[in-house]
């Protein structure tokens, strides 16, 4: 039993250590801006460090959009969103999920289409002006009951 026991120990360490010496594809996926208003659009950006092909599934609101893609290991690949995707469109809001499928191995990243409102601040003389007139105010209140005591 001992003599199974050592060879059988030492398989198992070498192959663990083989196996974790193995290191898979390192792969990012950005999208840039991260937040839109409706009708823009956002460049999709996949990086490789070994060579690679797949697709990227954009799935919106309204339906879902795909491109093949091949990366080449350390050059980015970079989509725009909706121009490079037959039949996409940016219009409705709400979050867009970005998938890139790279040789059986699954990445995402998100993006939000969202509708702004542009506030425009007040000019600082609106407040002074209102203080200015609250004090006339009060001035000519006080006129008019001083007057009606004499």
């Amino acid at each position: 039993m001992k003599k199974i026991l050592l060879p059988l120990t030492t398989l198992f360490l070498v192959s663990f250590l083989m196996v974790s010496m193995v290191q898979a594809a390192s792969v990012t996926v950005t999208t840039a801006p991260n937040k839109i208003i409706p009708g823009e659009s956002t460049v999709i950006t996949v990086t490789c460090d070994e060579d690679a092909s797949g697709i990227i599934t954009v799935d919106a609101p309204g339906g879902s959009y795909s491109k093949s893609i091949t990366v080449s290991a350390g050059s980015p690949v970079s989509v725009t969103y909706p121009d490079d995707f037959s039949g996409a469109d940016s219009s409705v809001i709400g979050e867009y999920k970005v998938s890139v499928d790279l040789d059986g191995n699954e990445f995402s990243a998100t993006f939000r289409v969202h509708f702004t409102v542009h506030v425009i601040p007040e000019i600082p003389l609106v407040g002074t002006a209102g203080a200015i007139i609250a004090m006339l105010l009060a001035v000519g209140l006080f006129t008019v009951k001083r007057r009606k005591r004499k």
